[in-house]
């Protein structure tokens, strides 16, 4: 076993902190896109069968009863980006989620399923990590002057 030189590679932390910043800051986006979504929610509906229908025979009024306390079955949340993921309720009442004062509406209760909608969409941030990277990589490396 003769002389033999261990060779080592040298990274800069330069590139270490560029990585770790763009990739929070195209996270960070990804995120802030989401507030622009929509929440939709789907509850129980029971069908109540009214009194017949004037100069009809054997058609009956149908309407959908449903209560503010009924709780809400599941939520879906429909991205800017085109996803639509669905949540279970977490024990969420339609009232909660119809008025814009209700419990559902504070931001604390919706930053769970913004952060769940980043980590879905994690191929948004991908993207634009590596065009972050590579427009810093280009600049660093070529000056470019108008005139």
């Amino acid at each position: 076993m003769g002389n033999q030189q261990k060779k080592t590679i040298e990274f800069k932390g330069y590139y270490f902190r560029l990585i770790l910043i763009t990739f929070i800051i195209s996270y960070l986006i990804i995120f802030a896109t989401q507030h622009f979504g929509d929440f939709r929610y789907r509850y129980y509906q029971k069908e109540t069968q009214g009194e017949a229908v004037p100069g009809m025979e054997g058609a009956n009024y149908v309407y959908y009863d449903w209560n503010r306390d009924d709780p809400v079955l599941s939520i879906t949340f429909e991205t800017i980006l085109g996803s639509k993921i669905t949540f279970p309720s977490d024990g969420w009442k339609i009232r909660d989620m119809d008025n814009s004062l209700g419990g559902f509406h504070k931001y604390n209760n919706k930053f769970k399923y913004y952060n769940r909608a980043t980590v879905e969409e994690f191929k948004y941030v991908l993207l634009i990590w590596i065009l972050l990277v590579l427009t810093v990589l280009f600049s660093k490396k070529f000056k470019i002057k108008i005139t």
